[in-house]
Order: C-alpha cells, then sequence, then structure tokens
C-alpha cells in the first residue's frame, strides 16, 4: 500500500513539474508562441480560400501584391528569366510615400521566382534592372551604363536596409 501512495504523488509532482516548465516555456517564448497563435486563427479563413493566390495574398499582404506586380511587368515584357533587379529598401519607399515592405531577397523570390538585390549587395556587375519610385507609382527600369547603376546605388544606399 505504501508504495502505491508514493506513485500517486510521484506521478502529481511530474505532471506539476511538466504543466510548470510547459507555462514557463509559452511565457519566455511569448512573441514566438503569439505568432503561431495567430497562424492558427488564420487558418479557417486560410483553409476556406481553395485559390493559392487569394490564400498568399490575404496572409502576405502589400509586400506580395508590390512584388508580384514588379515580377509580372518583367514577366510581360519577357525578361523576367534574366532580370537581376535591384530593389531599394523599405525606407526610400517610406520617404516616397508607398506602404510597400520590401522582402529580403530570398523572400521575393519565393513570392516571384525574381532574382533581386539590395542597395547594400557588393556583387553589382550583373544587375540589369532598378525599381524605383515615380509619381508615387513602382517603375522599373532598366539598366542604361554603369554610370547609371553607380549613381542609382549611391541613392539607395542613403537609405537605411531593415529586415
Amino acid at each position: 500500500m505504501q508504495t502505491t501512495v508514493s506513485n500517486r504523488r510521484g506521478g502529481l509532482l511530474l505532471l506539476l513539474t511538466g504543466v510548470l516548465a510547459i507555462a514557463l516555456i509559452i511565457i519566455v517564448n511569448r512573441s514566438w508562441f503569439s505568432r503561431i497563435a495567430g497562424y492558427w486563427r488564420a487558418f479557417p479563413s486560410q483553409a476556406a480560400q481553395p485559390d493559392l493566390e487569394a490564400r498568399k495574398v490575404s496572409r502576405y499582404g502589400n509586400a506580395y501584391i508590390l512584388s508580384r506586380s514588379i515580377a509580372l511587368s518583367l514577366e510581360r515584357a519577357g525578361k523576367k528569366e534574366t532580370a537581376l533587379v535591384l530593389v531599394p529598401p523599405t525606407s526610400y519607399f517610406k520617404a516616397k510615400g508607398l506602404n510597400y515592405h520590401v522582402p529580403e531577397p530570398a523572400v521575393f523570390y519565393y513570392y516571384t521566382s525574381l532574382k533581386t538585390v539590395r542597395p547594400d549587395t557588393k556583387d553589382t556587375a550583373n544587375i540589369n534592372y532598378v525599381v524605383s519610385v515615380e509619381n508615387k507609382d513602382i517603375a522599373i527600369r532598366k539598366v542604361k551604363d554603369k554610370q547609371q547603376l553607380s549613381k542609382i546605388l549611391a541613392e539607395y544606399r542613403k537609405y537605411r536596409i531593415t529586415l
């Protein structure tokens, strides 16, 4: 009889320790957990949309929409496969009055299959297109020569790059 009581106490102690450990993990990692909870709350509406493109627009918002429009412009011109696009930082777009959080190059490629680089890149030799803002609208221009590219890089490097 004595061993059964101690086994129950040990089991209860183990259960309480586990619950306490999980609570501490959640408290310490609250920001991570809130992101996971956000995905869980969004899941029903995402699952109700059968169209992949509609789900991406809903999930990623303006960053996806504008990145996709840049890629579509080059795709329509038949230049997407050979393009290496210089994209200015988010702070550039904010200064020009546009709400566009520029994804980092790997995420931009995930969204669009378009190769992009930031102004802080060291390898600028193959950049052949540049994204800019003209009249509060996004413009994509072909790079004419290295001198033009150097001026554009100098301008874009004035802006802070953030993730």
